[in-house]
């Protein structure tokens, strides 16, 4: 488990710094077109891969939170032994939809890893590419993270509020 401690604090890390290389290069953009009147070439495409990245790493991050949204409006009404078994089918089928999502990564990553940025040529696509399978592989998992501590502890707590984010 120290290790999986260690690998959500790398990223949170991860997710902290290109969050704000998002903002440096946006705004370093923004200072140099309009201020200095010779815009950088390459911020926009490096931000939207930046952006790509942060979105598979905090997906993950919000699984290991449960910050996902659930839409709960019938399992409220089962009794805790079934809510906590449908959770559980529920997490494996999603988990299912992310194998199937880092096999399409894994291979968009292979076409893509000869093509070359636009604005930064030394620069491989399929770095682009690998936030897919990546993203989809620590979401797997976070996911059996999350389902394991949910049919280990004793006492099932699902959310009491309707609505909630679980």
């Amino acid at each position: 488990m120290r290790v999986l401690r260690v690998l959500d604090g790398i990223i949170s890390v991860m997710i902290s710094v290109l969050y704000t290389s998002i903002i440096v290069a946006m705004f370093g953009q923004v200072l140099f077109r309009y201020i200095l009147g010779s815009p950088f070439t390459w911020s926009e495409e490096i931000s939207r891969y930046m952006f790509i990245w942060l979105t598979y790493l905090g997906a993950y991050a919000a699984i290991e939170r449960k910050g996902h949204i659930a839409v709960d409006f019938f399992t409220r009404y089962l009794p805790l032994t079934p809510q906590r078994y449908l959770s559980i089918v529920l997490s494996l089928l999603v988990a299912c939809v992310l194998a199937f999502v880092f096999y399409l990564g894994v291979w968009m990553t292979l076409e893509n890893i000869k093509a070359e940025w636009q604005t930064i040529p030394f620069l491989s696509m399929g770095l682009s590419y690998a936030a897919v399978p990546v993203g989809a592989c620590l979401m797997i998992l976070g996911l059996l993270r999350v389902t394991v501590r949910e049919f280990t502890q004793k006492e099932f707590r699902p959310n009491k509020e309707p609505g909630a984010i679980y």
